[in-house]
């Protein structure tokens, strides 16, 4: 796993309550930031969010029941608050 995505006072991962899997900011293949779920026991990784040019997610929230991920989406200088399920589909 590479180095999370990570700014100053920007939270970039949360663990879901069941400690299987994490939500982490990271970097696509093609260097661009997007939201992750992770596996630790098998470092298995899969991508759950989809930006476009000049977006990134921030501030991750696992709600407690583990089916849905809170996040502040930014592009230059607006935010907005997206929930999407565990799978990524908003």
């Amino acid at each position: 796993m590479s180095a999370c995505y990570y700014e100053r006072f920007h939270r970039g991962l949360d663990w879901a309550k069941s400690g299987k899997y994490l939500v982490i900011s990271d970097f696509t293949e093609q260097n661009t930031p997007a939201l992750f779920r992770f596996e630790p026991d098998t470092n298995a990784r899969q991508q759950i969010s989809f930006l476009k040019r000049g977006e990134k997610d921030t501030q991750i929230s696992i709600h407690p029941n583990s089916q849905a991920v809170a996040f502040i989406r930014t592009k230059d200088t607006l935010s907005d608050v997206y929930l999407i399920d565990e799978q990524g589909k908003e």
